[in-house]
């Protein structure tokens, strides 16, 4: 397309002749109207601070209200810099295109043209899995920088799985007393969110445009929260946390009432530290053998009318979604949910390929694609010469293949899908530079694939073109992938 290194590249671009000077600098002013909203007003700040100039002749920069929500429109002329924005988030998508325009520039000049932009998807995610490994709340920060440089808008929290519940609950101290801590090898290892953690992660999604979405695993995934209350499992017996991966057998007990109690305990906590719209609540790779032999399990199911197990599960699952309904949540959860019905109000992550997320779209579930063939950023970039990784391959190609729509469905139901997510699982992620090696530079791919529709948008070759440039600033901020060359 040129030697622009826009990533995403933008839905409209247009040069023309001439550049703007950056040793001037611009001047950012917006009506008294706009400036009065206390995030607009935080976001002009940061966009005069990015002026690298400080001349008496700084080039005007204009800020002005326009355009649909998420939409955003950049003009730079030698004369002046107009920025047009729908919503906050149209003016983020903006400030993104022009710090990367400046990481980019040359000869001190920026390029005259004019950018109109927006993206495709509405939920344009990334997982972390801290429960297998843990990151402290300065590095999930840097983690949500990279996302916001690439218009990625949604991170997916996973806090707490059957190896370590990372999330500081004060009514239930055990949570990170006992089931922050496992023992593996002879060692301790461990660690929780504070408060005040999460309080700094959530406020610095806000400041860069990006919606936080917690997942508290249930029924299954969570023998770090029974080693901590063993009662809330059937056999009253899970053991400790363990060191090891998997899915085992001990879940929580879906016959006893104090299961429930214990929920809304958390989902209370969650409430007040996640202002956001939405809550994951897990819902995959529950084994149903407890439930089968478990009394109290067979009592409620005698008592709720349920057939068999799988309906318990729905049974268990719309019960804690209700919680979290009535206090104006909307929840999500892996596309196992579906398993014995489920109530369309709950959207589906669908991770076992396509066809999850095509037959909840079909029912009319609000849908997010991430199917392990091209989002799973825990598997091997390369066949060999790499990093510990789970024993599969996904290649960038792969990854800027994707496309959320699933295949076969029905045009009446692209509605429903809102969009796609990458999911990083650290089962074998350790360190901080793992992890940057691990997302880069698929997460470039998937970026690029979550702004623009399945037609029209950019090709491949073109797409490695501009990330050779895109990789050198990112390794310029801290950031390094593994190697294109």
């Amino acid at each position: 397309m040129d030697e622009l290194c826009l990533l995403p590249w933008p839905r409209r671009l247009l040069r023309s002749a001439g550049s703007c000077s950056l040793e001037r600098g611009w001047r950012a002013s917006a009506s008294a109207e706009l400036s009065g909203d206390v995030a607009i007003r935080s976001l002009l700040n940061e966009l005069q601070e990015m002026s690298p100039g400080r001349s008496p002749s700084q080039v005007p920069m204009s800020i002005v209200s326009q355009g649909a929500p998420g939409h955003c429109r950049l003009c730079i002329t030698p004369q002046r810099i107009q920025l047009e924005y729908g919503d906050r988030y149209g003016l983020h998508h903006a400030k993104r295109i022009l710090q990367q325009l400046l990481d980019h520039a040359r000869d001190g000049q920026l390029p005259c043209l004019d950018i109109e932009d927006w993206p495709a998807w509405s939920w344009r995610g990334l997982h972390l899995d801290v429960s297998r490994h843990f990151f402290p709340a300065k590095v999930v920060c840097e983690v949500l920088d990279l996302m916001a440089y690439h218009g990625l808008n949604v991170f997916h929290w996973h806090l707490c799985d059957d190896q370590g519940w990372r999330l500081e609950i004060p009514d239930l101290p055990r949570l990170h007393e006992v089931a922050a801590w496992r023992d593996t090898d002879g060692s301790r290892y461990g660690g929780w969110y504070t408060e005040d953690d999460v309080r700094q992660v959530v406020t610095h999604a806000q400041q860069v445009g990006i919606a936080v979405v917690p997942e508290i695993e249930l029924p299954g995934h969570c023998r770090a929260a029974l080693a901590a209350y063993p009662r809330l499992c059937c056999s009253r017996t899970p053991g400790p946390v363990p060191g090891d991966w998997g899915v085992f057998e001990d879940v929580y007990c879906a016959g006893s009432d104090e299961v429930f109690r214990f929920l809304e305990q958390v989902f209370a906590h969650v409430l007040k530290l996640f202002p956001g719209p939405w809550v994951h609540i897990g819902g995959d790779e529950v084994p149903r053998t407890r439930w089968e032999k478990c009394p109290r399990c067979q009592r409620r199911m005698r008592d709720e009318g349920l057939r068999d197990t799988d309906q318990l599960q729905a049974w268990f699952v719309a019960r804690a979604a209700q919680m979290l309904q009535r206090a104006g949540k909307r929840v999500i959860g892996w596309d196992e949910v579906l398993d014995g019905g489920l109530d369309s109000s709950v959207a589906v992550m669908s991770w076992r390929g396509e066809q999850g997320g095509l037959a909840a779209a079909q029912a009319g579930h609000k849908v997010v694609m991430s199917p392990g063939s091209h989002c799973y950023f825990d598997h091997a970039q390369a066949e060999s010469g790499e990093p510990p990784a789970f024993p599969a391959v996904l290649p960038l190609e792969r990854v800027f293949q994707f496309a959320p729509l699933p295949e076969g469905l029905e045009e009446v139901y692209h509605a429903n899908v809102l969009g796609g997510q990458a999911n990083c699982w650290t089962e074998r992620i350790t360190t901080r530079e793992h992890l940057h090696y691990m997302l880069l530079p698929r997460l470039c791919a998937i970026a690029e694939a979550l702004w623009w529709p399945t037609e029209g948008r950019p090709d491949y070759a073109d797409f490695l073109q501009r990330l050779a440039a895109h990789s050198t600033v990112l390794d310029r901020y801290g950031f390094k992938g593994r190697s294109l060359r």
